[in-house]
């Protein structure tokens, strides 16, 4: 199967900006069985992350570490959307995978279009001081469970 002959976008996200609230919105209305919110933001906005499949080979993956960087949840969502389309796939795809995607570790620097939280720190350059909220969230998502791979997007 070539994954372009079924690819289809989430027409739900036309733009490349997304709006925390749409998100947070959509994925509570379609995705509830498969999200958790695992934190808050430095201005109290829900971080999300999803579980998706039973398999063997553990992966964790986030996006929009830097706010104005939309592409990863843009992925995500079509990715989503594509896999219903097509449920084989999906089948076998998270048969073989277990999949933690947490959607946009940064929705406030997301809401001001900025690479920077709130607190207006760099998110991937405070991996090692954790002076942000988010990081320590993903850091306690990472120490959770034994992933064999992680996936900054």
């Amino acid at each position: 199967m070539n994954f372009e002959q079924i690819y289809l976008p989430n027409t739900n996200f036309p733009n490349r900006y997304i709006s925390p609230e749409k998100l947070f919105s959509y994925l509570q209305a379609n995705l509830s069985d498969y999200i958790q919110e695992i934190g808050k933001s430095y201005l109290e906005k829900p971080i999300y992350k999803m579980t998706i499949g039973t398999g063997s080979i553990h992966v964790l993956a986030w996006s929009q570490m830097h706010g104005n960087e939309s592409n990863a949840t843009h992925a995500m969502l079509d990715l989503l959307t594509t896999l219903n389309k097509a449920p084989e796939l999906r089948e076998d795809l998270f048969g073989k995978i277990t999949l933690d995607f947490i959607f946009m570790l940064n929705p406030d620097g997301s809401e001001k279009w900025t690479r920077l939280n709130a607190a207006e720190i760099d998110l991937n350059r405070d991996f090692h001081n954790e002076a942000s909220t988010e990081i320590k969230y993903l850091k306690n998502i990472v120490a959770s469970e034994k992933y064999d791979y992680a996936l900054n997007l």
